[in-house]
């Protein structure tokens, strides 16, 4: 009984000194509504210059502050010596961030804000932009959308300063690794700006570690030349090369195409077809033959124009549907637009490995990606058809933003080209099985090429239905890394022979 009273009058007198050292400090008395302010900021700076243990006495955490070598100062939660839940950390250039820390990194939710005043509130991974988050420029201009690895990556919402009249025009965009891949406009009654959107942008810091670097945001690789009045950014793949040249003399064919195609130039020929009887895949047979493969007038990954020789192989009518990916995995990435009848997209490279291996130990039939040969030489029609995948405007051919409705479309109900095979150009973005190598066509064998040895990222052609009308061309090549997925991204399976056909 003593002891507990001992201990009673302890906390007591504490609780006492307490009291008059914070009335001490905050001068006596206060105007109404000035006490809980003064008294907030007393206790803050007392927990700040003498760190506490949490009251769980299960937990390590406590409440400090910190100098650093390089001269960040850190104010906040700590765990065993890291910085470890809520804190505030300013650097001595006047970047500060404020929100969650795990193991000494940015972790969770905050808010980070650079010396030019550029801002970024939303979600952290290990230190990077990652997750949901809105990134404010100084001029006013606001991005909404997703980030991987401090890139905007994914689906966004772009706001444009404010014009004089204060009105706010909106853009509805996708990114890959911070390469702009299409925007458009969400108010078509609001005039567009007289740049492109994707020029509005102003610097971006990076943030790397506790250091700060700048660096600016490319126009978009395959936008068409700037002029006084452009319409919307074009649309571009996302590429882990750098920028590529801007567009010249689209619409005519580099060269004349090599005439030892086995195709007619003039008549269609008639399609063999093959269907597997399980998933309803379509194949149809591609003759070989040689074709001039490649661009001069175009990006500088697409030249030379070199010629290419290819046998006989098959190729899918369509590209590889909901259905038929749950059908083979049992699984089904997230879709944009949910429908057993459209194309699966959002898979990666290994991804499709994954369905290739599963599909092969069931079928018979040693199904593979095409390579990016094959890709091209089947779209063209054997070279004859050099800009599109097809015959006719574009828009008759395959899904683009301008006809597409911003939205995926079942296989096949557009035109096909001369090889049967239906929405080459656009819809989705279909993976070769080719390593990217952005000089490859400079050394490639003519016979059968199958790309590079090794590499880090992964082929992928065609377009999307995000795709700009006036960019996309049989002709363009894109790359990504093979562990990534988008959800505009999809595949077309080829064979080098089918069961019970000659």
């Amino acid at each position: 009984m003593g002891k507990k009273l001992y201990m009673y009058f302890l906390q007591k007198g504490a609780a006492c000194l307490l009291a008059a050292t914070v009335v001490a400090a905050l001068g006596g008395c206060a105007a109404p509504g000035e006490e809980e302010s003064r008294l907030y900021k007393y206790m803050t700076s007392l927990r700040s210059e003498f760190p506490y243990r949490d009251s769980n006495p299960g937990a390590a955490i406590v409440w400090g502050s910190r100098v650093y070598d390089d001269g960040v100062r850190y104010e906040g939660e700590f765990n065993n010596g890291k910085r470890h839940g809520r804190g505030k950390q300013i650097w001595p250039d006047g970047a500060e961030y404020e929100g969650e820390y795990q193991n000494d990194k940015r972790n969770g939710q905050g808010t980070f804000t650079w010396p030019s005043k550029a801002k970024y509130e939303g979600d952290f991974v290990d230190g990077k932009r990652h997750g949901k988050g809105v990134f404010t420029w100084p001029n006013g201009a606001r991005y909404e959308g997703s980030y991987v690895d401090s890139q905007r990556d994914g689906p966004g919402v772009f706001f444009h300063p404010p014009d004089t009249a204060g009105r706010v025009q909106k853009e509805r965009q996708m990114w890959g690794m911070d390469q702009l891949i299409s925007s458009s406009p969400l108010d078509e009654t609001v005039a567009e700006p007289k740049v492109a959107p994707s020029a509005l942008l102003p610097k971006e810091p990076v943030e790397v570690g506790n250091q700060l670097a700048d660096t600016r945001l490319a126009r978009s690789s395959d936008a068409p030349p700037l002029d006084k009045t452009p319409t919307k950014p074009a649309s571009v793949a996302p590429t882990t090369t750098g920028s590529l040249p801007e567009i010249s003399g689209i619409g005519t064919p580099s060269k004349t195409p090599v005439t030892t195609s086995a195709v007619s130039q003039t008549e269609i020929p008639t399609t063999k077809l093959w269907s597997d009887p399980e998933t309803g895949i379509s194949l149809a047979f591609i003759p070989g033959g040689c074709f001039s493969m490649g661009s001069e007038q175009e990006s500088e990954n697409e030249n030379p124009v070199h010629e290419v020789c290819l046998d006989s192989f098959w190729m899918g009518v369509h590209e590889i549907t909901q259905k038929q990916w749950r059908q083979v995995l049992n699984w089904l990435p997230e879709q944009s637009v949910l429908d057993d009848r459209f194309p699966v997209g959002n898979v990666s490279w290994q991804g499709v490995d994954e369905f290739l291996q599963a599909i092969n130990k069931r079928s018979g039939i040693h199904f593979r990606l095409p390579t990016e040969a094959q890709w091209e030489y089947a779209c063209t029609g054997g070279g004859l058809d050099k800009f599109y995948c097809g015959e006719g405007a574009v828009q008759e051919l395959g899904w683009v933003e301008e006809n597409s409705d911003h939205r995926p479309h079942a296989p096949g109900e557009l035109v096909s080209n001369r090889f049967g095979l239906y929405d080459m150009t656009g819809n989705l973005w279909e993976w070769v099985a080719d390593w990217y190598g952005a000089d490859y066509y400079r050394h490639s064998p003519q016979r059968n090429p199958t790309g590079p040895a090794s590499g880090t990222s992964r082929v992928f052609r065609g377009g999307g239905w995000l795709s700009k009308a006036g960019v996309i061309r049989a002709t363009m090549r894109h790359d990504m890394d093979p562990h990534r997925s988008y959800p505009l991204m999809g595949l077309r399976l080829a064979a080098p022979r089918v069961l019970g056909v000659p």
